[in-house]
């Protein structure tokens, strides 16, 4: 089974219409979540199941620096405007063929914080509306 360095990860919000990194990240996650419908009837011993929604979010820490380039500045105005952004998280890097998930995020939580022998940190946390595309990067 092969295995990717996640220093390759690349995690993206458009800015201005443009795909750009954000720098500075330190860890990301994103979660996928199915809710199963219960169909399942009184009399029956197992749950029986239909698919039903699915939805998805996610979160990144970063070393704060709004002057590191647009994306982190752009996060924190989405939170206050109220804004969606476009995300998209790159869990290999770029390269042909290589998994990407993309789509339509609203900020939800943007915390600071700081402690005594570390750089100040942003947590940051997304909620997905709509769908998450899960495709290959395009060939060059």
């Amino acid at each position: 089974m092969a295995k990717y360095s996640s220093k390759n990860a690349l995690l993206m919000i458009d800015v201005s219409a443009t795909p750009t990194a954000v720098l500075n990240v330190n860890s990301f996650d994103i979660e996928v979540s199915g809710d199963p419908i219960d169909v399942s009837d009184m009399a029956s011993d197992w749950k029986e199941t239909l698919e039903g929604q699915k939805s998805w979010k996610g979160s990144a820490e970063v070393s704060w620096d709004p002057a590191a380039g647009t994306a982190q500045a752009t996060l924190e105005t989405a939170l206050f405007a109220g804004n969606t952004i476009e995300v998209t998280i790159r869990p290999r890097g770029t390269g042909a063929g290589y998994p990407q998930l993309a789509g339509t995020a609203r900020i939800t939580s943007f915390k600071w914080s700081g402690a005594k022998g570390e750089a100040v940190k942003a947590s940051i946390e997304f909620e997905g509306t709509g769908a998450l595309d899960n495709a290959a990067q395009p060939g060059s």
